[in-house]
């Protein structure tokens, strides 16, 4: 497919959906529960990964494919958003319309959302918040009351990320997930 052709489009159409995105997040800045700008947020983020995967621009599909799991996740839970959530989506958006520009503009080389995108996942700790001390990869967790639980996939399990998201989901309706 020629890009090229339909990169003037994808930027349009971008920049709309950027808008939504503000919009329904300062909404969940003063209500971490709004359902309708959860909702909002969602078909705008959705939207963006399907028109990027279509045009192949890998780091702004990549970046919203983050954003739709987190608010996914949201969604499934019937809960809102905590509390470092808001800043966390601003900071997403913030960077999608920067990787849409920059890929628009031919400088897709440029772009590493990988940090941000392990953020949304719940993969890195959100900035400011302490990562969790590794030994020999399994994460030391503070003296207190709690149960230390580590899952490991089998190499070549199929569907690796959905499973892992259900163990999570599941973890989170029990109590706090801190690594």
């Amino acid at each position: 497919m020629n890009t090229a052709r339909y990169a003037e489009l994808f930027l349009t159409e971008s920049r709309d959906n950027i808008v939504a995105m503000n919009e329904a997040v300062l909404r969940l800045e003063r209500d971490r529960g709004d359902r309708e700008a959860i909702d909002a947020l969602f078909r705008a983020v959705h939207t963006m990964k399907g028109m990027a995967g279509v045009m192949g621009y890998t780091a702004v599909a990549d970046l919203s494919h983050d954003m739709e799991a987190l608010l996914a996740r949201v969604r499934a839970a019937g809960r809102g958003l905590r509390a470092d959530d808001p800043p966390l989506l601003f900071e997403a958006t913030d960077a999608l319309e920067s990787a849409i520009e920059a890929t628009v503009a031919g400088r897709a080389d440029t772009i590493d959302v990988s940090a941000l995108c392990a953020r949304l996942r719940g993969d890195a700790p959100s900035r400011g918040a302490p990562a969790p001390e590794q030994a020999d990869g399994v994460p030391v967790l503070p003296p207190g009351n709690g149960v230390a639980l580590i899952v490991r996939m089998a190499p070549g399990a199929p569907l690796r990320g959905a499973r892992a998201l259900l163990v999570i989901q599941r973890a989170r309706s029990l109590g706090e997930v801190i690594a």
